[in-house]
């Protein structure tokens, strides 16, 4: 940025007994380099070319605060990479700003969830919760702009109650219950026949199946070719 002042914003009512034939003064451009006091000298001809000065003080003031031109918006709900945190990969979470001056520092703070400090959010480990993320830009005259946004981690389900093996008559129906905890939870049920290498997801049109998407299904006609004795 720059600022720039006249002879009139210097000049107090200079006077001659004749005429004033110039009057001028030593800087009137100002930029980001003269921040803070700078002495600025008045001189004062008159037609005889007589000459008197005057320094007079203009204090340079930048008042304007860094404008981030890159702010992350809050992003979708996460999942744990672990049983207890996410940890973030790349810098999409960092930021840009500019100033008319200059931006000195780009700095964050976590609070809430997950607590600390940094430069950068690549490879910050953030603990199941909301963390809020707030950054902060300052210019080198000190003034700051906040950017702020939230991280949501979802932890990991865990299975605390494992459905119970069953053996039943032929035709019969039987249930399998399995107990999570967890935010968010969906479920999917498998089976395999003995015969069978790998586990076939069961679909919303499998037949002799209910509540094949909840933590509780039932399967009709057992030891029928279709789910004979096996693992579900």
């Amino acid at each position: 940025g720059t600022a720039n002042i006249t002879t009139a914003m210097i000049n107090n009512g200079s006077s001659d007994n004749c005429s004033i034939q110039a009057i001028t003064i030593s800087k009137s451009s100002f930029n980001c380099t003269n921040l803070g006091a700078n002495n600025v000298i008045l001189t004062v001809t008159d037609v005889s070319g007589n000459i008197s000065t005057c320094n007079s003080v203009v204090t340079v003031v930048d008042n304007q605060a860094p404008v981030f031109t890159s702010c992350p918006t809050t992003p979708g709900s996460l999942c744990a990479d672990n049983l207890t945190t996410y940890t973030k990969v790349g810098t999409s979470w960092n930021v840009l700003a500019t100033d008319n001056c200059s931006v000195s520092s780009l700095t964050y703070t976590l609070s809430g969830s997950t607590t600390g400090t940094g430069t950068s959010l690549n490879g910050v480990a953030f603990n199941v919760g909301t963390t809020t993320v707030t950054w902060k830009a300052t210019d080198v005259a000190g003034n700051t702009s906040n950017c702020v946004f939230t991280v949501t981690i979802n932890g990991l389900p865990v299975i605390t109650t494992q459905p119970i093996a069953q053996l039943d008559c032929e035709g019969a129906s039987v249930n399998f219950t399995v107990v999570a905890t967890g935010v968010g939870l969906t479920y999917a049920w498998q089976y395999k026949k003995p015969s069978d290498l790998s586990y076939i997801s069961i679909l919303s049109n499998s037949t002799n199946v209910d509540n094949f998407n909840e933590n509780k299904i039932t399967v009709r006609n057992v030891g029928s070719a279709q789910f004979p004795s096996g693992t579900l």
